[in-house]
């Protein structure tokens, strides 16, 4: 029973966590910077010369954006972590068990369901601003 109060726990703050986050806009700006750097490349109207001095600065704001999402699931690991121990401290479970618990796809789906039903809950009982 506490494994299912775990995945809860987790579906809820992992949903939190994805609702704050501004993936939708970053994703644009990867896709439109990647559009870009592709149409210079085929480009025969610039120079090689131009070409090396933007893909330069392309290059690096798609590594900006890949350091993001590396940033962004380093969170989801350390909200899964921070969740297992809280876990494990106060409920005296072993971390093994944990792993196991989200091992399992069993315990996928229940998290998807638990999200969902969260996500409607709060939409249906929150005040929106």
């Amino acid at each position: 029973m506490i494994i299912y109060c775990y995945i809860a726990t987790l579906s809820i703050l992992l949903a939190e966590y994805f609702r704050f986050l501004p993936l939708g806009a970053k994703i644009k700006h990867m896709m439109s910077t990647i559009n870009k750097s592709i149409k210079v490349v085929r480009s025969n109207r610039i120079s090689d010369h131009w070409k090396e001095v933007v893909l330069v600065n392309y290059a690096i704001e798609i590594l900006k954006l890949v350091f993001y999402y590396l940033f962004f699931i380093m969170v989801i690991l350390l909200l899964i972590v921070a969740s297992t121990l809280f876990f494990n401290i106060f409920f005296d479970l072993k971390i093994m068990t944990m792993v196991e618990a989200l091992s399992n796809p069993n315990n996928w789906i229940l998290m998807t369901l638990f999200s969902f039903s969260y996500y409607y809950l709060r939409g249906h009982f929150v005040r929106k601003k």
